[in-house]
C-alpha cells in the first residue's frame, strides 16, 4: 500500500507476523453481521480442528488434485476453500 503523500519521502519498514493456532483448537466461524446481511452465513455441520484443517489442505498441495483449478474445492468433512491459480 502506497503511503500518504505527505510520507511518500520517508523510508518505510514492513514487519510480517505468521500464527498458527494449536491443533486441537476448533475452528468455529465467528458470528458476523456484514456476513448475514450479504447472505453469507456460515455452513454448519461438523467442527474442524486448526490441526485437520493444516493436514488436509497440506494433503491436498502434495497431491496435485487441485493446482491449476480454480473455483471452490472441498478440503475436508464438508468445508470448501478456493483455489487460485
Amino acid at each position: 500500500m502506497a503511503p500518504p503523500p505527505d510520507q511518500e519521502h520517508l523510508d518505510r519498514i514492513g514487519v510480517l507476523y505468521f500464527v498458527r493456532p494449536e491443533d486441537k483448537l476448533p475452528l468455529v466461524p465467528v458470528d458476523s453481521p456484514v456476513l448475514a446481511r450479504l447472505g453469507l452465513k456460515p455452513e454448519g455441520g461438523e467442527v474442524v480442528t486448526a490441526g485437520e484443517w493444516v493436514k488436509a489442505r497440506v494433503a491436498g498441495n502434495v497431491s496435485g488434485k487441485k493446482y491449476g483449478e480454480i473455483g471452490d474445492h472441498e478440503v475436508i468433512k464438508g468445508k470448501k476453500t478456493k483455489y487460485y491459480d
